[in-house]
């Protein structure tokens, strides 16, 4: 037991200690940022005393965000953790003390943070030539931080040299100067951090071109036979084929046999137009509609052409032919197409009138004549039918003359 003068030397000696001891100082460590629900390992192993004395630490929260219950697993170890249960900051104390002194408070700051999230839009297909439009409106934060873009190419067909007009905008573009895939990626940052990476792949293709054939004019009843095969993709792509009977006359039933077929048919059933449609696919693309028309005509009965008797002459003579006996059963009005196929070598004998039932001309060699004549209803040309013209001199036809002549 102390007597009074013991007390007075130990309170001497702890006072004389005191004056000696310099306080230690605290270092809390570097801010961070952590994602929400992630653990926050804390550091105050920067801690110091310069008179070395062993420390104690003292951990406690001056602030946290609304709605968190964030605790401290060990708020007297030197490295205590907490998770950042809620986005927002949390602001932390650390103490330490010497066994003498407490030290300054020093503060360390968590950003509770949700990374962004990159959406750098569906799936794109371009035609060749044409500007791929990106779109990274689709991303988000969930802390409603401002974000920011960062997209890039990061595989494109050989040979091409595209690139995007400005990689920092939510909606860049580039050309598709090459058939091929390219493939876009897009990273966003809230601030704090980056999010994933995510991408977009835009298949750069040529549109096929549809070929429906050639206009038809047919008989009504007549089965027709359509042809797609004049269609094409510059990329060398399969084709499928969708035709399409877009018009027909009022009334018609007329239908395909098989659309998807690169030459279906189908049957007339009446007078009046049928308009066929074609659309092509490579698998990326459909190609314009290209279409045929078909004009269906009343059953026809082929006219027949008379080119008359075979005549013969005297030259010099005026030649009328005759196509008159040219007939048509069905009543169809007649045109008329002569020629003069064969003449005497020398002949320079011209048909008055070709389109005329009767031309003429004049036989002014001796020699053969030979007409032809073609006759046209409106819907077909007869076969051609010929007649023989014979011009003679005089002398050479041993004509006796006419006694009466003689009288003369």
């Amino acid at each position: 037991m102390l007597d009074a003068a013991g007390a007075s030397s130990r309170v001497e000696e702890v006072l004389t200690t005191a004056a000696r001891n310099t306080p230690p100082v605290a270092d809390a460590g570097n801010d961070q940022t952590a994602a929400v629900g992630e653990i926050l390992q804390l550091d105050g192993s920067g801690s110091t005393d310069v008179d070395l004395d062993p420390l104690t630490y003292l951990w406690s929260f001056d602030a946290v965000p609304t709605g968190s219950a964030a605790v401290l697993d060990d708020p007297t170890s030197v490295a205590p953790s907490f998770v950042a249960d809620v986005a927002g900051d949390f602001v932390v104390r650390l103490v330490v003390n010497d066994g003498v002194d407490d030290s300054d408070p020093d503060w360390v700051t968590i950003s509770g943070n949700s990374p962004p999230v990159a959406d750098a839009g569906p799936d794109q297909s371009v035609e060749t030539g044409d500007m791929a439009q990106l779109d990274g409106s689709g991303s988000t934060d969930v802390d409603g931080d401002p974000i920011t873009f960062d997209w890039a190419i990061t595989s494109r067909p050989t040979g091409s040299a595209a690139v995007l007009d400005d990689p920092t905008v939510i909606a860049p573009s580039f050309v598709v100067d090459i058939t091929g895939t390219y493939v876009a990626q897009l990273i966003v940052n809230d601030g704090h951090t980056n999010s994933e990476a995510d991408t977009v792949t835009i298949a750069g293709d040529s549109r096929p071109v549809a070929d429906a054939g050639n206009d038809q004019t047919v008989d009504t009843g007549e089965v027709v036979q359509l042809d797609g095969s004049g269609s094409y993709d510059a990329d060398g792509d399969p084709l499928s084929y969708s035709w399409a009977l877009t018009v027909v006359p009022a009334g018609s039933a007329a239908f395909l046999d098989d659309p998807g077929r690169v030459d279906p048919t189908f049957q007339t059933d009446l007078v009046g137009t049928y308009v066929a449609q074609l659309i092509v696919n490579d698998g990326v693309f459909a190609s314009i509609p290209d279409t045929v028309t078909i004009v269906t005509v009343p059953d026809n009965t082929r006219p027949v052409a008379d080119a008359g008797d075979d005549q013969q002459v005297v030259v010099e003579s005026t030649v009328v032919l005759d196509g008159s006996g040219s007939c048509d059963d069905d009543g169809d009005p007649l045109t008329y197409a002569w020629s003069l196929t064969v003449v005497p070598t020398g002949s320079l004998a011209a048909l008055d009138d070709p389109t005329v039932v009767d031309p003429s001309f004049v036989a002014e060699l001796a020699g053969e004549y030979l007409a032809q004549l073609i006759v046209h209803d409106g819907t077909e040309a007869s076969n051609p039918d010929t007649v023989l013209i014979e011009a003679f001199v005089l002398a050479s036809l041993n004509l006796s003359p006419d006694p009466l002549d003689l009288l003369t």
